[in-house]
């Protein structure tokens, strides 16, 4: 009976988690899609366009040690709980900047609300936390998997709330965020997850760098570098580039959805193939994937090329990006995985953050095509190590 109820609990814990994760992934995918649109409207220097964007990532990454440590501290409810907070009081800013045209109260919105996704980017580990160690794989996909409701939610959430106010266009998906923001909150307060003081410890903490030389804690590392690095790159500009080729806000959402589809649908069985093939093997699998979007963003532009490029770029970033996750948790005890998961999540935010500035003067610069071919060099990287390791065997060491 006890056991029963034991996973009664994960069972809640997991649902809970996954659905603050579709409700803060339709968040992202509006945000993605109206901020560079609402840059672009600000600025006078278009290649600019993209640095709220920026912002959004930079915070994220300054983010992750207060987020890591205060649920170590105060348990991962109440640091969730925070996280939403700041970014409810992000929201209402930007409702602010909006209005009185303010790039500074813009920004300003964009930088808590970019806190917020911090926070909100521990929803998986928390799940590995709510199980037992045979289960984290699927926990993470699970998890993983709720930005399946994103796909639906985000993109017709942004058409619905469009016209909300005439004399503003993009007033009313920022009030479609809040209530996003809200209901994540209400969902907060049902999870049950104990600290990390309270699981069992197996050993002493290593000191950082003990674990950042350890080969599986790079190859979790690059394998996160490149797949949100390769996916912020062209998504971060593909809104700016639909708009260029003059299609409508309906359009673009149309293919962000697609983009949300492949990122999130793979969810339901990411983790049963981690667990039957090993996570360097799909990560492997999904590096040749974002290759294929690649080729077909560049071979033409059209919309029915964006959505299936889009698609692609989101089963491979679903397949590295998983597996990255499933790895890191295999390294060191619970006393160490505050400070692993925060050294993880500050060094991919800080490549993301740079990638999503950049974007905005490659593409005005150089291009959609030069865009999508600059991130073929970054999963090569990830590849060349991969078989250094995969050829020392030293991956399977922790």
């Amino acid at each position: 009976m006890e056991n029963y109820k034991h996973v009664n609990i994960e069972r809640k814990n997991v649902l809970i988690l996954g659905l603050c994760e579709a409700l803060v992934m339709s968040m992202n995918s509006i945000l993605l899609t109206i901020d560079p649109l609402i840059g672009y409207t600000l600025v006078d220097d278009k290649s600019q366009a993209t640095a709220p964007i920026a912002l959004f990532q930079i915070a994220g990454m300054l983010a992750t040690f207060p987020a890591s440590f205060s649920m170590k501290r105060f348990g991962r409810r109440w640091g969730f709980i925070l996280g939403v907070s700041i970014g409810i009081v992000g929201t209402g800013v930007g409702i602010y900047g909006i209005f009185n045209k303010s790039i500074v109260f813009f920004c300003l919105s964009t930088f808590l609300i970019g806190f917020y996704g911090g926070f909100s980017g521990f929803y998986r580990f928390a799940a590995a936390d709510a199980v037992r160690e045979s289960h984290r794989s699927r926990a993470i996909s699970w998890v993983i998997a709720g930005g399946i409701l994103a796909a639906f939610i985000g993109p017709l959430l942004l058409i619905w709330t469009q016209n909300m106010i005439s004399s503003q266009l993009f007033v009313g998906p920022f009030i479609g965020i809040m209530i996003l923001q809200i209901s994540t909150l209400f969902l907060l307060f049902f999870l049950d997850i104990p600290k990390v003081k309270e699981v069992n410890k197996k050993s002493e903490s290593k000191p950082a760098i003990e674990v950042i030389k350890q080969p599986k804690f790079v190859i979790s590392l690059l394998g996160g570098i490149c797949s949100y690095g390769a996916m912020a790159l062209v998504m971060t500009a593909a809104p700016l580039a639909m708009t260029m080729h003059q299609h409508s806000i309906d359009n673009t959402a149309f293919s962000m959805q697609a983009h949300l589809l492949g990122m999130f649908v793979p969810s339901l069985f990411t983790g049963h193939l981690i667990e039957r093939f090993n996570p360097v093997r799909i990560m492997v699998l999904g590096v040749g994937i974002n290759l294929i979007s690649v080729t077909i963003s560049t071979a033409e532009f059209s919309l029915l090329n964006m959505c299936f490029s889009l698609f692609f770029l989101g089963l491979g970033w679903n397949f590295m990006f998983i597996s990255a996750t499933t790895l890191l948790t295999e390294i060191g005890n619970s006393e160490d995985q505050a400070m692993i998961q925060a050294i993880y999540e500050f060094v991919v935010l800080v490549f993301v953050a740079i990638v999503a500035y950049a974007s905005g003067w490659i593409i005005d610069q150089l291009g959609w095509t030069a865009l999508n071919l600059i991130s073929v060099p970054i999963l090569f990287i990830l590849l060349i190590t991969i078989g250094f390791t995969q050829q020392q065997r030293c991956y399977l060491k922790t």
